[in-house]
C-alpha cells in the first residue's frame, strides 16, 4: 500500500475517500452476526466491545476503559452498571487503591463472550476468509494507526 518512497500511501483523493467509506460501513457489516445476542442483553456495541476487552485481560478498571474509548467516566460506570446488573461483569476493590474496582467476567458473562466470539468469528470467516493472517495483521495495524491506538 505505501509508495516506493514510504512517505505516502500513493492513493488519490477518490480512492482515499472510498477507503474511509468502506471503513464506516464495515463496522456495520462485523455487527450484524451479534444483533440477535445484543438485542438479548441491550449492551450496545461498547457494551460488546468492553465484555471482549475484558476477557481478553486489556482492561482492569473503569479507568482503563475510558482511556480506550475517549470517554467520560460517568458513561463507563453507567456501562459497567448494566453490565453487573445483568450479572456478566463483577466487581472487586483493586489492592493498589480501593477506590478503584477491577473487572472481571462472571461465569455467565465467559459464556456470553464465547457466543460473541463464536459470532464474530463465523462473519469474520465469511467476509474475510480469503485473505492471509498476514494481510488482516496488516490491516489491523492500520486501523490502530488511523485509530492512534498502539
Amino acid at each position: 500500500m505505501r509508495s516506493n518512497s514510504g512517505a505516502t500511501p500513493g492513493l488519490a483523493w477518490t480512492e482515499i475517500g472510498q477507503f474511509a467509506e468502506a471503513m464506516t460501513f464495515a463496522r456495520r457489516a462485523l455487527f450484524t452476526p451479534v444483533e440477535a445476542i445484543n438485542a438479548e442483553y441491550a449492551l450496545g456495541q461498547r457494551g460488546i466491545w468492553v465484555i471482549g476487552m475484558i476477557a481478553s485481560g486489556r482492561i482492569r478498571t473503569h479507568a482503563d476503559i475510558a482511556r480506550h474509548f475517549g470517554i467520560p467516566k460517568s458513561v463507563v460506570t453507567e456501562q459497567i452498571a448494566l453490565l453487573v446488573s445483568q450479572d456478566l461483569v463483577v466487581t472487586t476493590p483493586a489492592p493498589e487503591d480501593r477506590r478503584q474496582k477491577n473487572l472481571a467476567l462472571s461465569d455467565r458473562g465467559r459464556a456470553l463472550n464465547a457466543r460473541l466470539g463464536a459470532a464474530f468469528e463465523q462473519k469474520f470467516d465469511q467476509l474475510l476468509g480469503r485473505f492471509t493472517a498476514a494481510d488482516l495483521r496488516l490491516c489491523t495495524e492500520l486501523l490502530n494507526e488511523l485509530a492512534g491506538v498502539r
